[in-house]
């Protein structure tokens, strides 16, 4: 099955990301997240959908500070593997930014 969200006319959708939930009942039970760019407004926004009901419209949307361009990429990585990188991680619960 299949299921889609049109956005507004004037506002495009970078590619989603998927982020699986903790514990998942299947492989697609989690979240698509991806950034919406209003061309009128010139604003930003990140955008949250439950990956296993995407039709009924975001869950989540957080106003961006900026805008971002169209088709920006992003990807999802869990906090786990993040903590073996050698980098040096900011934990963002923690963090004043």
């Amino acid at each position: 099955t299949s299921s889609t969200f049109k956005c507004r006319p004037n506002r495009f959708c970078s590619e989603p990301a998927f982020a699986p939930r903790d514990d998942p009942k299947s492989e697609d039970d989690g979240y698509l997240v991806t950034f919406v760019t209003d061309m009128e407004s010139r604003t930003s926004e990140c955008v949250i959908f439950d990956a296993l009901k995407i039709e009924t419209g975001p869950v989540c949307r957080l106003a961006l500070p900026h805008r971002i361009s169209c088709g920006t990429h992003a990807c999802w990585v869990p906090e786990r593997l993040l903590k073996r990188s050698k980098r040096k991680i900011i934990n963002a619960r923690s963090s004043k930014l």
